[in-house]
């Protein structure tokens, strides 16, 4: 049986691990928004945004995960990338 330490442990390791994700991802978006502009595009794809919400959900619903928190989640995360 794990310690309530070992557990905090672990979900600081799980922490970490999110953030440094978040950082990878925005800096992937910010990459794609250069070439975006490049190819004189809009930076915003709304269609592409809701595809990604959609995929948030199924995923969340097969790690029973609550769909709602998993998009607001998304949408703080999409919002923030924008560049």
């Amino acid at each position: 049986m794990s310690t309530i330490e070992q557990l905090r442990e672990q979900i600081q390791n799980i922490d970490h691990d999110i953030i440094r994700y978040i950082a990878l991802r925005q800096d992937l978006c910010k990459k794609m928004g250069t070439l975006i502009r490049k190819e004189g595009k809009q930076i915003i794809d709304l269609e592409q945004e809701k595809k990604n919400l959609e995929f948030y959900e199924s995923l969340s619903n097969e790690y029973s995960i609550d769909p709602k928190f998993v998009s607001r989640l998304f949408k703080l995360i999409i919002i923030n990338s924008r560049v």
